[in-house]
């Protein structure tokens, strides 16, 4: 499932074709995404193919997230800059 979100003070005016999404409060692990947007696919793999077995976290419960900052993040260029995050607990 993939979703395009922005952040709102409030859920209330919203046209009747948006719904609201809350991501609730939790401890994150950050990675920078470097190039294309296929570039995610890459850093996924590295995250539970090699950072979850060798680091002291499992993962946490919630959803994975990739944040596209519009001052960093140009769709088809190779210094796009985004950041994908995924929840983590301590083992």
């Amino acid at each position: 499932l993939y979703l395009a979100a922005v952040e709102v003070a409030s859920f209330d005016n919203q046209p009747g074709n948006l719904q609201g999404f809350t991501l609730n409060e939790a401890m994150y692990a950050s990675f920078e995404i470097r190039g294309f947007r296929e570039c995610c696919n890459v850093v996924t793999d590295f995250v539970y193919g090699f950072w979850f077995p060798q680091s002291e976290y499992s993962r946490g419960a919630g959803p994975d997230f990739e944040i596209f900052d519009h001052s960093l993040y140009r769709r088809n260029d190779i210094n796009s800059i985004s950041h994908y995050f995924v929840p983590i607990v301590p083992r």
